[in-house]
């Protein structure tokens, strides 16, 4: 995934993780207000990661996330970044990070209704 947040580097334990965007719409098909959209956008708690420092993750044991990876954070952890390409990011402790996604599973149980 390309970085176009307009941070080059980070320091200490950060990692830059851009949020799953949040629907504009219900699945009944209504539209929500900004209000809510933006209320649900600092809520995000499924994300990208796009960049993380050298010594994020350094003390953990087994898989360490990359960019590119699916992640769940901590809700509403972190700084909000906006960057230059429009899109919100949020930059976080490596701890915030709570785990690695698996979107094929993910996704298999929304089409199966579990």
């Amino acid at each position: 995934m390309k970085n176009e947040s307009g941070i080059i580097e980070l320091c200490e334990y950060k990692v830059l993780v851009l949020p799953d965007s949040v629907e504009a719409k219900t699945e009944g098909g209504i539209w929500k207000p900004d209000t809510v959209r933006d209320k649900e956008k600092y809520q995000t708690c499924r994300g990208t990661v796009i960049l993380r420092s050298e010594n994020a993750f350094r003390d953990w044991g087994g898989y360490i996330p990359e960019p590119g990876d699916r992640v769940y954070v901590a809700v509403a952890s972190g700084l909000i970044h906006e960057g230059p390409d429009g899109k919100t990011y949020r930059i976080c402790n490596d701890k915030d990070v709570l785990g690695r996604i698996d979107d094929e599973a993910w996704d298999k149980e929304k089409k199966e209704g579990v």
